[in-house]
């Protein structure tokens, strides 16, 4: 059975304090590499240089990139959508604690986006047999 969610932890200063077992099974490229006290800075060159996920884009300046996106965290709340090789989707939810800390979790919302997917195709099928 796949894993369908996860969840990591870091501290203010954006080292990696826990993450769970599913995570790895997620991002498996990326899942010899994880360990406590790891930078997120680390795990963001991890995602883009491991082909982690698919959706990363071009990516013309690492370094920048990385900066751009340590940028984003910690500060308010977020959700982004994370296409993963092996064809799955996961909806990433960053949350910045009352600590400082940041929690990330991750769900898998691979068949939400089928079944919306499969209505968007129906509801245009019938728009185009309502105009006959």
């Amino acid at each position: 059975m796949a894993c369908t969610e996860g969840h990591s932890l870091f501290d203010s200063n954006g080292y990696l304090l826990s993450w769970s077992a599913s995570l790895a099974l997620l991002y498996p490229t990326l899942a010899n590499d994880l360990r406590v006290g790891m930078h997120y800075s680390n795990y963001l060159h991890g995602l883009a240089t491991k082909s982690a996920i698919r959706n990363i884009g071009k990516i013309d300046n690492l370094d920048d990139w990385i900066a751009s996106e340590m940028e984003k965290v910690g500060k308010s709340e977020t959700e982004f959508v994370h296409h993963l090789l092996d064809g799955r989707s996961v909806l990433i939810r960053h949350t910045p604690l009352s600590s400082g800390h940041w929690f990330f979790a991750a769900f898998d919302i691979t068949e939400l986006q089928r079944a919306k997917s499969a209505a968007a195709g129906s509801e245009q099928k019938f728009r185009d047999f309502a105009r006959l």
